[in-house]
């Protein structure tokens, strides 16, 4: 007689063991470590550049108007803003709201600036432009009308 017995080692196993479970959530966690300061670091740059190029187009707009008022005959310091006589056109640059917008003969409203916190001129014949925009430090730049400057001589 034959006996036959069913051994334990006939039935099925599911599931995770615990050395399986510990080790992906060690690996998690590695991987957790290292990217939080990855994504840190590119968010950080991110911002840093955006700074740089606010920084860079705030510089632009100063040489832009330093360009018209030097080319100008006349060179008026208005309230929030600037005005230059080139020629039969009248020029102004004008801070509305968060702005700077740029007008001839009393038409166009051409945005030059954005996010603008200050935008001023100060001074007669030799005028200084300064422009503040958000998260920039205030820049300046002196400058004088070539036409009037040879009117002087």
């Amino acid at each position: 007689m034959v006996r036959t017995t069913e051994s334990s080692a006939c039935h099925d196993e599911q599931g995770f063991t615990l050395a399986e479970v510990l080790v992906t959530i060690l690996l998690l966690s590695l991987l957790t470590l290292l990217f939080t300061p990855l994504t840190q670091l590119m968010t950080r740059g991110t911002e840093i550049t955006s700074i740089q190029q606010s920084y860079s187009r705030q510089q632009l707009v100063l040489q832009k108007i330093a360009t018209e008022v030097q080319q100008s005959e006349e060179v008026a310091c208005l309230e929030k803003g600037i005005r230059s006589q080139q020629g039969n056109d009248m020029i102004r640059y004008e801070q509305k709201g968060s702005f700077v917008m740029r007008t001839v003969n009393g038409a166009g409203y051409e945005p030059v600036a954005r996010d603008v916190n200050t935008f001023m001129c100060q001074g007669d014949g030799l005028v200084e432009i300064t422009i503040q925009t958000t998260n920039n430090p205030m820049q300046s730049l002196w400058v004088r009308s070539w036409k009037q400057e040879e009117r002087l001589w």
